[in-house]
Order: structure tokens, then C-alpha cells, then sequence
């Protein structure tokens, strides 16, 4: 079909030209290199849309955008357009009510209205378009009528002829009309994406495999692959961006069950209950970045066995870098080498992040509610296969002490050096004890990956995911090559500032890069103990006693870093930098105090800030009113917002 398009289009412009008709053209119109197949899934990592989707955003992007842009360049050169359109109402119902929506009268010529809904009444309302008209002249053509006509036509005024059509449709079996002599054809059937996950079984596809053509064979191969990791908790990042502006924002507790102006500890109602959430909301993301080399490899690989570029070569140059600005990624020849990449099974989660058993494809799967040794053996086998291994899934879960948009950060930083997610849902949790109430952030982790087979091995398996929160390498230490590429492409101001704000070991780093920044053992040590200590590092956190005195037995190397840290910035920024990251008073040095003029106490409420979450800090505050008169300023200002806030809610 596409070969037919392009074939179609060389040949009207060439019979416009032979014909004297210098007003006819003939473009293809394809959508911006950004909103394509590779860069957008690939290179984007947008899964592809299904019915299940909450939106079907390929036609839009991929159809009714670019030819909407075309037609409007036209509108604005000339003043006026008017689009002919070959749709027909014998399509289908809902083709056939979309056509009487849009078309007002009875005018071969109308038009052309927006229409959008009034959010009161919800009536829909028309606004013609100046300038812009259109018309369906088949609109009533059934599908006999249409092949009928067609067939009259040995060859077409612009040269191409029926056979050739017709090829593309005959004996696919999924049409009911006849043309008399030739078989069956499929007059209905409209041609779609070769890729296209709308349809559970891609007719078409089918009909050119079985016609032995050699291409088929390998595009249902990558297609089946596609699909098989589009739902993959496994294989999707955890959070999508409509929910990342949320964090920090929803109110964890019940207002309607106190009020926060009256005595004693308002009453707590937790996000979770029995480790599952109380309010569904499965709001897996893009793919991971192994998923999106697992789609590049196997694209790669499948369009060069069948001839077919689905990812060109300006497809590849913005892949690599969307990867390169999202993850950090340094190109290498592994990841971008054509092969088939098996995938194990897709782990498909239900609202409230429960195994979905009836879509989930891993062999031999076995939820466990207790994670026992027992319980894995004897449970339940779902897509039961002799021949494989048992997967179980366990639930992990972990408190952390810090808030949504700091998770959110650790989990992102963590994917961006394994390359790999591990399905999580969290919510902010309240305890009272003896009066006091504490906050935190409760993390569970779905784990079923080969080789688990054990609630232990689990547990381990998270453990290992965490620890790399804080590096910036990977405990299978990458290349020297790839680490030299992170710090040498900088400058080495830059470079240093990198490594004195994000210690790693010193092994790690080559004398190239030690000569490059001029960093010594004991600077990254220095480092170590002064990043470490801030409120707003996690699992790398370090003892802050033992910080402060590790500082003071080097004063000269521990003022040199934040004098390195804070140069370039104005106080402002340096006083705000200082706030965010939650650097203790103790780790402060007096002299940098004075310079950017912060108290103290004006630190040590920026390092609770950031070490219990803004969130918490400020609800655990509003049971204590005798405290709101002491504090900060600018944790007043941010105190009243957020009662306000609450208040409005």
C-alpha cells in the first residue's frame, strides 16, 4: 500500500505535467519527524494506542494533525480552501454518524463548522470557519457502487490502473460483496497502519501472509511483539506526567473527619489499607528505557528482513538524543544493534495494582498473598507450561521518610542507571503514638522477575533497585569509555562540580577525568560526608554526628566545597539552594552563613523541611500552633498558603 501511494502520487504529478495542468499537485503529506513511529514510541517511549486506551492519539498525531497543517498553509496563502473529502456513510455506523454531524444542509459545497460543547447546557454549539469549505461527493456511493465504477476504469485518467488496486484487496476473505469473475474482494476494509494494535487480529496482515508475500511474516512478528510489552508493568516507567503534578498535593487525610483548628490529634485515614490501595489509580507511564531499546532492536531487525522502513535514518538521530536528554544515555553499539529480542511475559496490573491473571502472558504465574515458601509451590499456576520455570509475584513493601516529589526523583534517577522499573505504588501513611503523630511515605513494590522464586529473594531484589539512588554508576561498572564520555564532554568547572555535588568512587574514574577536573581522593571523601548529611538525600544517607566531625577535622576541604558549590550563585540562589537540599546548620560552615545571611534556625527548619517532606512537616505543624509564631519566615509564608489551601479543599 505504501509503495501504491507513492507510486499514485509520481504519477499524477507526471499526468498534471503532461496534461498542461500546472494548478493540479500532488503531496504526501507525513506527519513532523517528532510525532513519527520511532521517535514518538521509540524514541518517546508513548506506548501505542488500543481500545483500552484513554486516548487514541495516533490518528490525530499521525493523520488528522498533518493534513489539518497542510490544509491550513493553503488557507493563509490564498484566503480560502475547500477540502474534498472520500468518506462514505456505507463505511461503518460510526463513520456514518460523524458524517451527519459534520455536514449542515443539503449544499454539494458547505462550510465547515467547529463544534464544541457548552459545559452548561450541553448543548453542541457551531461557529463556521471563514474561508474554509468542504465536500463529500460519495458520501452516498455504496460499497457495490464504488467497486462497480472502479472497475470500468482499465486504467485511471492519471495512469495507474484497477489491477493494480485491486491486488491490494482481492481474496481477503473479509468482504461479502463479489466482482463478478474475480473471487471475493473487500470492498469495506479500510487500510490502516501495518503496526496498528486497534484491531485484536490484524486481517489485512493475515491476508498477505497467507498470499505468501515476504513481507508479512516479519511485521506481524514485530507487531506481536509491540503489543506483548504496550500493558507491561515491567516495562513502564511508574508515574505519568499528569500525575507527577500532583504529588505533594493530595490531601492524605480525611478533612471531613476534623477540623484542623480543634484539640487534641486530628483522626487519620491512610491511602492504604492491608497493602493495597484505598483509592485506585494505575498510573503507569511511558516505557522504560529497556523497553525502548527492546522496540528498537527488534524494529530494526524485523523492517530489515521485510523490507519495510518503519525507523529511517532522521528517525534514529532523534531517538538517541530524546534518550540521551531524558536518561542520560551514551550511545553505544549494543543498544542500537538490529536483533530479535525475546519477551518473557507481560505482568498486567489491574486499578488497584492486583495481577490481572486474564491478560497477563508470564508462564507458570503465581500470586502470593503471603509470600511463604509454601504458598509458591502449591499455589495456583496461571498459564500453567511444563517446560518453564515458576514466577511469583510478591508484594514488597518499604517506609520512606520523604516526600512524594523526592520519591518520584529517587525512582527516576534509580531507572535512569538500571534502566529498568520494578512496578510501585505509595501513599502517605499517619501514626499516633503518645501524642505525637508521624508522617511518612509507605512504598510497595510488585516484584516477578526470573530467578525470584523466594519473598527473601525479593525483598533483596528491591534492596539492590534502591542502592543506587545516590550513584552515579552502576554497581556492574559500565565501560570506562561511557563514564569518561558523562564528565569529559563538559567543561572542568563543570565536570568537578558534577562529581563534588554527586560523589563516586574514585576507582570509578580514570586520570584522564582526574586530571580533566582536578578532584582529589580527598575531595570526593569531603563530598561523601557533606552530601550525605543533607536532609534531602535517601538511601545513601550518612550518620550527620559523624559528618559534622569528619568536616571539622578538615576545615580548609570542607569550606572549599561549598564555596565551590555556591560560586556563580547571587545570595539568593545560594540562600535557596542551601534551603532546598536541607544542609544541616551543624554542616553549614560559619563563614558561609554569614555571607548569605541564614540563621541557624532558619537551616534547621529547611533541613526538616527536606528530610521529613514539605507535606508532612507542614500537617505535623499544624498540631502544634504554639510553634507558629518561632518559625522561619518563610516557612510562616508557606505555613498560611497551605492552610488556605486546606481550608479551600
Amino acid at each position: 500500500m505504501q509503495n501504491y501511494v507513492k507510486t499514485s502520487i509520481d504519477r499524477i504529478r507526471q499526468a498534471a505535467k503532461e496534461q498542461g495542468l500546472s494548478n493540479v499537485e500532488a503531496h504526501l503529506v507525513l506527519p513532523e519527524l517528532k510525532e513519527r513511529f520511532g521517535p514518538k514510541v521509540i524514541g518517546a517511549g508513548v506506548p501505542m494506542s488500543t481500545p483500552k486506551s484513554p486516548f487514541r492519539w495516533c490518528t490525530d498525531r499521525w493523520k488528522i494533525k498533518p493534513v489539518n497543517q497542510f490544509i491550513q498553509k493553503y488557507w493563509e496563502n490564498f484566503g480560502g480552501v475547500i477540502v474534498f473529502l472520500a468518506v462514505r456513510s456505507d463505511e461503518s455506523i460510526l463513520r456514518a454518524k460523524n458524517i451527519k454531524k459534520h455536514k449542515h444542509g443539503h449544499d454539494f459545497i458547505y462550510q465547515k463548522a467547529e463544534i464544541k460543547k457548552d459545559t452548561r447546557s450541553g448543548r453542541e454549539i457551531r461557529k463556521m470557519i471563514p474561508g474554509k469549505y468542504e465536500c463529500t461527493p460519495i458520501v452516498d456511493v455504496t460499497d457495490d457502487e464504488l467497486w462497480d465504477t472502479l472497475m470500468l476504469f482499465a486504467k485511471f485518467p492519471w495512469g495507474g490502473r484497477f489491477s493494480e488496486l485491486y491486488a491490494l484487496y482481492k481474496d481477503s476473505g473479509e468482504c461479502p460483496m463479489q466482482v463478478s469473475g474475480m473471487g471475493s474482494s473487500c470492498g469495506s476494509n479500510r487500510n490502516g497502519c501495518v503496526i496498528c494494535l486497534f484491531p485484536k487480529d490484524d486481517g489485512m496482515l493475515a491476508y498477505f501472509q497467507q498470499r505468501g508475500e515476504a513481507w508479512a511474516d516479519p511485521i506481524l512478528e514485530l507487531r506481536k511483539r509491540i503489543k506483548a510489552i504496550n500493558y507491561d508493568a515491567n516495562y513502564r516507567l511508574p508515574i505519568r506526567k499528569s500525575r507527577v503534578r500532583t504529588l505533594d498535593q493530595r490531601d492524605p487525610f480525611s478533612i471531613d473527619q476534623y477540623s484542623l483548628f480543634e484539640q487534641g490529634t486530628p483522626i487519620i485515614q491512610p491511602l492504604v489499607q492491608d497493602s493495597r490501595p484505598l483509592y485506585p489509580d494505575l498510573a503507569l507511564a511511558s516505557f522504560t528505557l529497556e523497553a525502548r531499546i527492546f522496540l528498537l532492536k527488534n524494529t530494526l531487525y524485523f523492517q530489515q528482513l521485510a523490507g519495510v522502513e518503519l525507523v529511517t535514518e532522521d528517525d534514529m538521530t532523534y531517538i538517541k538524543k530524546r534518550w540521551h536528554e531524558e536518561f542520560g544515555w551514551v550511545e553505544n553499539e549494543e543498544d542500537l544493534r538490529p536483533e530479535p529480542v525475546e519477551h518473557f511475559g507481560a505482568l498486567i496490573l489491574n486499578e488497584n495494582y492486583e495481577v490481572n491473571l486474564k491478560e497477563s502472558t508470564i508462564p507458570n504465574l503465581v500470586v502470593c498473598q503471603t509470600g511463604k515458601r509454601e504458598e509458591v509451590e502449591r499455589g495456583i499456576r496461571h498459564n500453567p507450561d511444563p517446560a518453564k520455570e515458576i514466577h511469583p509475584v510478591f508484594y514488597v513493601t518499604i517506609d520512606q521518610g520523604c516526600a512524594e516529589r523526592e520519591l518520584y526523583h529517587d525512582l527516576m534517577i534509580i531507572h535512569n542507571h538500571t534502566r529498568r522499573t520494578i512496578p510501585v505504588y505509595w501513599a502517605s501513611i499517619g501514626k499516633d503514638e503518645q501524642g505525637t503523630t508521624t508522617f511518612w511515605n509507605q512504598l510497595t513494590f510488585v516484584v516477578c522477575q526470573p530467578g525470584i522464586l523466594t519473598y527473601e529473594q525479593a525483598i533483596s531484589y528491591v534492596e539492590w533497585y534502591l542502592s543506587h539512588r545516590d550513584k552515579e554508576i552502576l554497581d556492574e561498572r559500565p565501560s570506562q569509555r561511557i563514564i569518561d564520555a558523562k564528565f569529559l564532554q563538559r567543561s572542568s568547572q563543570q565536570a568537578r562540580l558534577d562529581l563534588l555535588m554527586h560523589p563516586i568512587p574514585l576507582s570509578f574514574l580514570s586520570q584522564q577525568i582526574q586530571d580533566h577536573t582536578g578532584i582529589t581522593p580527598d575531595d570526593l571523601e569531603m563530598a561523601h560526608w557533606i552530601v550525605g548529611s543533607r536532609g534531602s538525600a535517601s538511601w545513601d544517607r550518612v550518620s550527620l554526628p559523624v559528618a559534622t566531625q569528619r568536616c571539622e577535622d578538615n576545615i580548609e576541604l570542607w569550606i572549599n566545597w561549598f564555596f565551590n558549590v555556591i560560586e556563580g550563585m547571587d545570595k539568593e540562589e545560594a540562600k535557596t539552594y542551601l534551603l532546598k537540599e536541607g544542609f544541616h546548620p551543624d554542616i553549614v560552615p560559619g563563614v558561609i552563613k554569614k555571607q548569605v545571611r541564614l540563621s541557624d534556625w532558619d537551616l534547621l527548619w529547611g533541613y526538616k523541611l527536606a528530610f521529613y517532606g514539605e507535606r508532612d512537616t507542614l500537617m505535623t505543624l499544624l498540631v502544634l500552633p504554639h510553634y507558629h509564631d518561632l518559625l522561619p519566615l518563610y516557612l510562616q509564608q508557606r505555613l498560611s498558603h497551605f492552610i488556605k489551601k486546606l481550608s479551600l479543599s
